[in-house]
């Protein structure tokens, strides 16, 4: 396996900030196999009334990071807009002009990707992660 295009630990470091800052716990933090082979990552913070729900597909590369209001909402749920949104959705609240794909790992590691999403999730959700507020 590729370690800078799938690397679970680079996005624990990214995101161990919710424990130390924040006060979140870890939920659950596993990677899935299909026949023995790795196929995702999956690492689930909790804390003040807020989950953020990380996975990391690497089938298709692709990151699907949302922030869910409710510690029992259910996720994943498409049709849940209200109580579950995607950090992407949350970072152009802000800032217009970003592109979701500087978001994603496709043209870089998955280090440099959790990074970015990381900085950005302390900018802009400081007050979404400490319960105060809601996108």
């Amino acid at each position: 396996m590729d370690t800078s295009k799938y690397n679970p630990g680079a996005i624990r470091k990214a995101f161990q900030f919710l424990v130390d800052e924040y006060g979140y716990t870890i939920r659950r933090d596993e990677e899935l196999f299909h026949n023995e082979q790795p196929y995702a990552f999956v690492i689930e913070f909790v804390g003040n009334g807020r989950r953020v729900s990380l996975s990391h597909d690497y089938r298709d590369n692709f990151f699907d990071f949302n922030i869910i209001k409710g510690l029992d909402t259910q996720h994943p749920n498409d049709e849940d807009n209200e109580n579950i949104s995607p950090f992407i959705k949350v970072f152009m609240a802000f800032e217009r002009s970003l592109n979701p794909q500087d978001f994603q790992p496709y043209n870089k590691t998955c280090a440099e990707a959790a990074s970015i999403n990381a900085y950005f999730l302390k900018k802009y959700a400081s007050k979404i992660l400490f319960g105060e507020d809601w996108v």
